[in-house]
């Protein structure tokens, strides 16, 4: 049997109850604000004037249920709207936003005490059909400009979502579920320290951009390109803590470094210029020099000796939210390296490796080829890598 969220009596005339077990949220009754403030410009001239809001809105409460907020890879903040003084509908909105190529705001719903759920639906408006929203446990799916809906198989007091499409949301029905509590699992973090040389080992790449300091996500997903994300770093100290599917494999030989993660090398061909191409097996185009420049580090790609790794200043003096190569930037940002505590281990594991790694060719272009013949080739054996003429 379902239970009751919280009774009637405590929320009387704040929460209107669509069925006895389901509890509706209106944007309009949140309070408790933590943010910045933004208050009402009245329309002037050919300016529609700007509503009152908050933005960034760092958290707030609707009816003892307890929201959170982190912008994340998303170009804008996430935001609490009023309607205009002068509007006739008066609906407050929280407005999330996102991009599809990264994650974007985050938001996070806790239940009062005592109280699980296991299924949210919202409303609003300015979603997609189809517009992906992860979450920490269950799956949420958005299904129109104007509806999303959040479920779970198990009861919890919490989740987050994080959201790759913007969605406006002015009300939202929570649905109780029983059975014990299964909050998701917090990942393990591990400690970063400072690097002021390469070894073979596990790596998290930082930016400091314009004073805070971006930690820089592995790409994660499908595509043979893309670029590394940047999300706020968190320090211990002076160590970076965060989880190990943050960390970059870095392996050295001959004064050369590869970049991996998983199962995918970070590398360059000859006609791209502003993202990683992804290979399974390395080309020419994996391979870096490196040195240090004032406790950062600057990689030199191999195959395109004019191409550094750094967060390149776009057009418009702005900075972009990731870290990829860029054709001679005039102005960069440097990543500095931390690495993971006790992981020079396995410098030995990898020279014994390559020297009984198979032998694999590529053309020029990177393409693998199994048996090469008359031309030019990369021929790769474990870590070393050198160009051939096959006659």
């Amino acid at each position: 049997m379902k239970k009751l969220l919280l009774s009637a009596l405590c929320f009387a005339g704040a929460v209107s109850m669509a069925t006895a077990a389901d509890t509706v949220l209106d944007v309009n009754n949140a309070s408790n604000f933590d943010g910045t403030l933004i208050e009402e410009k009245p329309a002037e001239g050919s300016s529609n004037g700007e509503a009152k809001h908050y933005s960034p809105i760092n958290s707030l409460e609707i009816d003892g249920y307890k929201f959170s907020f982190t912008k994340g890879g998303a170009g804008s903040n996430p935001a609490y709207y009023w309607s205009m003084s002068t509007s006739a509908t008066q609906q407050q909105t929280i407005r999330v936003y996102g991009k599809a190529d990264k994650d974007g705001n985050t938001m996070t719903i806790t239940a009062p005490e005592g109280v699980t759920f296991g299924t949210i639906e919202f409303t609003g408006s300015n979603g997609a059909a189809n517009g992906v929203v992860n979450a920490s446990v269950g799956a949420c799916e958005m299904t129109s400009k104007t509806e999303m809906t959040w479920k779970n198989e198990t009861a919890v007091n919490t989740v987050t979502l994080t959201f790759k499409q913007n969605f406006r949301i002015t009300k939202m029905t929570v649905k109780s579920e029983g059975g014990v509590v299964t909050p998701p699992e917090e990942p393990e973090t591990i400690k970063f320290v400072k690097a002021t040389t390469i070894e073979n080992g596990l790596y998290v790449f930082v930016v400091n951009e314009e004073g805070t300091q971006k930690l820089a996500r592995p790409y994660i997903g499908t595509q043979a390109y893309g670029r590394m994300n940047l999300t706020d770093a968190t320090f211990e100290g002076e160590d970076v803590v965060t989880e190990e599917e943050n960390a970059f494999e870095l392996a050295v030989a001959d004064g050369k470094v590869t970049i991996k993660n998983g199962t995918n090398y970070y590398s360059m061909d000859n006609s791209h210029f502003t993202s990683f191409q992804f290979y399974a097996d390395p080309t020419e185009g994996s391979y870096w020099t490196y040195e240090f420049v004032n406790g950062e580090v600057k990689f030199t790609n191999v195959l395109n000796p004019t191409c550094i790794i750094g967060q390149s200043k776009g057009n418009q003096g702005t900075w972009y939210t990731n870290v990829a190569p860029a054709n001679a930037p005039e102005e960069y940002n440097l990543p500095a390296l931390y690495k993971k505590a006790g992981s020079s281990a396995i410098a030995a594991v990898e020279a014994d490796v390559d020297a009984n790694a198979p032998v694999v060719y590529y053309n020029l272009q990177g393409q693998r080829i199994a048996n090469p013949e008359n031309g030019l080739y990369i021929r790769v054996q474990g870590s070393k890598v050198e160009k051939v003429a096959i006659r």
